[in-house]
């Protein structure tokens, strides 16, 4: 899959231990080895669990079930809908 077609958009889809997450982990260790920005929403906590092992840089891992290090966000947060610059300030 090249990065341009990877741009475009990757929907995957199959059965369970078909290898989806297995997939995805190899796909975002090569754009990380390739200098690519990752966002990777892991709902279980596996995968970046192993993908953080198996990369060389020092991922930003935000966990909201971390009791010390809480976040928060909203992301239909926007000052002026009408702006396209106003919707992606940052909010204090």
């Amino acid at each position: 899959i090249t990065d341009t077609d990877r741009r475009k958009g990757l929907y995957l889809l199959g059965k369970a231990g078909m290898g989806k997450t297995t997939l995805l982990t190899n796909i975002i260790k090569q754009d990380i080895d390739h200098g690519h920005g990752v966002f990777f929403l892991d709902p279980h906590g596996d995968a970046i669990v192993d993908l953080v092992k198996r990369i060389s840089v020092t991922p930003l891992v935000i966990d909201p079930k971390d009791e010390t290090h809480s976040f928060g966000i909203n992301i239909l947060a926007c000052q002026n809908i009408n702006s396209t610059t106003g919707r992606v300030e940052t909010y204090n």
